[in-house]
């Protein structure tokens, strides 16, 4: 084993720090690289979820409008098939009074051609 001075050792020491503080340089470097690409791509997906939010509101609000929609439709067909119904009874109702008012005129004219 060699004995070192005092000042080779101190060198050694000076050249270990300095390395020590190179490497530490570089890695704050790549801890700074990992920090700012984290820090875009969380910025990147907080804009996309909030595209997301703002579509997904739009998305409500339009099957709010359609549900809507569909209601105000399924009450006119309601509306239009009561409609419907009292047509059909009252058209029932004029074929029963124009039968009755063909049955009388029938016997009208048989009367008075007897």
């Amino acid at each position: 084993m060699s004995n070192l001075t005092a000042q080779q050792q101190f060198d050694q020491l000076i050249q270990a720090t300095t390395a020590l503080m190179q490497s530490s340089s570089q890695q704050n470097h790549k801890l700074d690289s990992l920090t700012d690409a984290l820090m875009q791509s969380s910025s990147q997906q907080n804009h996309k979820l909030d595209s997301l939010t703002d579509k997904i509101d739009a998305l409500t609000d339009q099957v709010g409008h359609l549900t809507e929609g569909f209601t105000e439709l399924r009450e006119m067909i309601e509306r239009q098939a009561a409609a419907a119904e009292r047509q059909a009874a009252t058209a029932e109702r004029q074929e029963r009074n124009i039968d009755r008012l063909v049955g009388i005129v029938d016997r009208l004219l048989q009367d008075r051609s007897a």
